[in-house]
């Protein structure tokens, strides 16, 4: 559905600027005007993930972005990426990239061709 398609590249947009401001799809949701359960239909009809998922998805990229190209610290890297308590936030990255920040910024530094 065309709607459909307006309202995920809506929430798209939102995420790309807000991701370090909120990880919550009811947050998007009162922004954007629509209900959860909207932008997660919506979300699910355009990448086959739910909202929550499109979320940390775009949040575990920029951490993996920053860990890989930047000198920043793993807390830095946290904050960056909207978490308070960095272990938490390893946490979240271990939970979606199958290893800590720390290995994973070791790794992507050790071998730069292949990230």
């Amino acid at each position: 559905a065309p709607a459909g398609g307006k309202i995920f590249t809506a929430f798209a947009t939102a995420v790309d600027v807000h991701y370090a401001n909120s990880r919550e799809v009811a947050w998007y949701a009162r922004r954007l005007g629509y209900s959860p359960r909207t932008l997660s239909r919506a979300t699910h009809e355009a990448v086959g993930r739910s909202a929550k998922q499109f979320i940390d998805d775009r949040v575990a990229l920029e951490a993996k972005r920053l860990l890989a190209h930047t000198d920043i610290t793993v807390t830095e890297c946290a904050r960056r990426t909207g978490f308070d308590d960095p272990a938490n936030f390893s946490k979240f990255f271990r939970a979606r990239a199958g290893l800590s920040p720390g290995a994973f910024a070791a790794n992507a530094r050790a071998h730069p061709a292949a990230r």
